[in-house]
This record gives structure tokens, C-alpha cells and sequence, in this order.
């Protein structure tokens, strides 16, 4: 790992290759930053192979000891973030949490799937399969607010991105663009191929934590079975829906039930969304609440 500045009020530390995969470095160093609530620290931005710490270089001069009459900011914000991450304090790390996101895939909320299989050489189903049976690490939240890009993709089911993106891909909208997937929180332009939808609200201002999804989360994607049209347009799933109902359109499931993540889980479940019943887990409970690189 080497840190970098950003300009004057910005840190970068940077990972070399998959020195970065061991448990996710980037994230839980994130994390521990972010816990040691360091006065001068703006924000903390993790990202596939860095983290960016922004900071209040005047903030941070009144702890940094004179150099040449003035503060040496860079060198103490260097040192004291290296001392963070060094400490080996793992309690300061949040744990992992297991997110459940339950999505139809394939016909109207899904217009790519097909597509998708034939160039991984497998039947709609199996593709399906492949893909809601992988388990996926949130890497970052990013290109929008609330879109996560997922690592975990196996790799048989990388995609290439569309030659020409779609001026509306609709939120909820579950994609795949080289190695990765991800899930768009709003209505956007986009050209990653779109496999399925999701119901579930991934970004909420009013929410004291807007982002449902953080990075180091554990991404689960569930089949759920067709409940209705998911709207009109040329676009993927365009239109409204109506609360308590889980929109669908020739989309495809896997467990037979209609509007439900179909997860188990120890503890209490609290569903969430519009006919939809999606959980985060932490310790025993399920709260309901680049070809590789970024971008649309």
C-alpha cells in the first residue's frame, strides 16, 4: 500500500493488484478510518483498490508539528492514517452485513438475459442460476448516488457493455458490464446489459444511512416470480407501479413465490418496499430495511 495526495485537502491510499482482494482491504480500511473519527477527516471513499480520505488541512495543521515555520499537514495527515490502519484494531471494523436482494429476471424486466446467455453458452435458466447463486462483495457506491459496483461476478457470466446505451434504464434495473454487476438506484442512462429488476429501494435521502447498500456488504440476489407488468415503453420495465404489488412481465423465478427474497434467517424479519420482502443480516438477525471498472 502508498499513499498519494489528491491536491490539498485529499489522501489516496492505493493497493497494487490482489493485494487489495485479501478480505477486501479498501473497505474495511475504510472502516477503520471512519471509526477512529478523526477531527480533520471530511470523508472517506472506498473504491475497488484505493480509499480517498478527504480532510480539513486547517483542521489538521493544529495537530501537525511546524516544519520551517509552518505546519507540516501532509506528512502528520500521512502518518496518522498509516498508524490507523496499522494498529491492527479489527473491532474497529464494521462487519460484514449479508444484504438479500430479490429480483425478476429475464422477458420485460429483464430484456438482456437471453442475449447474455447465448454468449455464456447456457440456457435463460441456468444463467439464472449462475448468476443468483454467486456471492457478491459491494467493491463501491459509485457513478451515482446508492449504485453499488459488485465484485464476485463468476466469470463465465462477464458481459460486454451495449454498443449503444440506452438513454433510460429504469431503477431498480439489475446489470451486468464486463466482470461485474450492479444495480441501478434511479432512472438513468446506461449501457450495462440488463438481466433483471428489482423492487427494492437502494437509495433513500430522507434515510438516516441514504445508501442501503455500503461498501464490504454481502450481496445475495434472489429469483422471485412474475407479479404483473412491469410497465410500458421500449425501455426495459418502464412505467409506474402500484404499492403492494410486485411487478414482473414474462420475468423469470426460481422458487415459486411471488414478491418475496424466499431467504430464511434467525431472528426477526422486517420487510420493506413495495410488495417486496428483502433483509440485511447482522449477527442472527435479517433486518428488512472497466470492462471491470466503473461506469454507466
Amino acid at each position: 500500500m502508498r499513499w498519494v495526495p489528491a491536491g490539498d485537502r485529499a489522501i489516496v491510499a492505493m493497493w497494487e493488484g490482489s493485494e487489495a482482494e485479501a478480505e477486501f482491504r479498501p473497505a474495511a480500511c475504510a472502516a477503520r478510518i471512519e471509526a477512529a473519527r478523526l477531527p480533520w477527516v471530511v470523508d472517506v471513499v472506498p473504491a475497488y483498490d484505493t480509499v480517498t480520505v478527504v480532510y480539513d488541512p486547517s483542521a489538521a495543521a493544529k495537530g501537525a508539528p511546524a516544519a520551517g515555520g509552518e505546519p507540516a499537514v501532509w506528512p502528520y495527515v500521512e502518518s496518522a492514517l498509516r498508524r490507523i490502519l496499522e494498529s491492527g484494531d479489527a473491532g474497529a471494523e464494521a462487519k460484514p452485513r449479508v444484504v438479500e436482494i430479490p429480483v425478476r429476471y429475464g422477458g420485460a424486466a429483464g430484456p438482456d438475459l437471453e442475449a447474455c446467455a447465448e454468449r455464456a453458452g447456457l440456457d435463460p435458466d441456468a444463467f439464472i442460476a449462475a448468476h443468483a447463486s454467486a456471492r457478491y462483495t459491494v467493491a463501491m457506491i459509485g457513478f451515482m448516488p446508492g449504485f453499488p459496483y459488485l465484485s464476485g461476478l463468476p466469470e463465465r457470466l462477464a458481459q460486454p457493455r451495449l454498443a449503444v446505451p440506452r438513454r433510460r434504464v429504469p431503477a431498480g434495473a439489475v446489470g451486468i458490464a464486463g466482470g461485474q454487476t450492479g444495480v441501478y438506484p434511479f432512472d438513468s442512462p446506461g449501457g450495462w446489459q440488463i438481466i433483471g429488476r428489482t423492487d427494492l429501494k437502494l437509495f433513500d435521502p430522507h434515510a438516516a444511512e441514504p445508501s442501503l447498500l455500503r461498501a464490504g456488504d454481502i450481496v445475495r440476489f434472489v429469483p422471485v416470480a412474475d407479479g404483473g407488468a412491469p410497465g410500458e415503453g421500449g425501455e426495459p420495465g418502464g412505467g409506474a407501479h402500484g404499492e403492494g404489488k410486485a411487478p414482473g412481465g414474462g420475468a423469470r423465478g426460481l422458487d415459486g413465490h411471488s414478491g418475496r427474497s424466499g431467504a430464511g434467517g434467525a431472528g426477526e424479519a422486517f420487510g420493506f418496499g413495495t410488495g417486496t420482502d428483502c433483509g440485511i443480516r447482522k449477527e442472527g438477525r435479517r433486518w428488512g430495511s472497466s470492462s471491470d471498472r466503473p461506469g454507466c
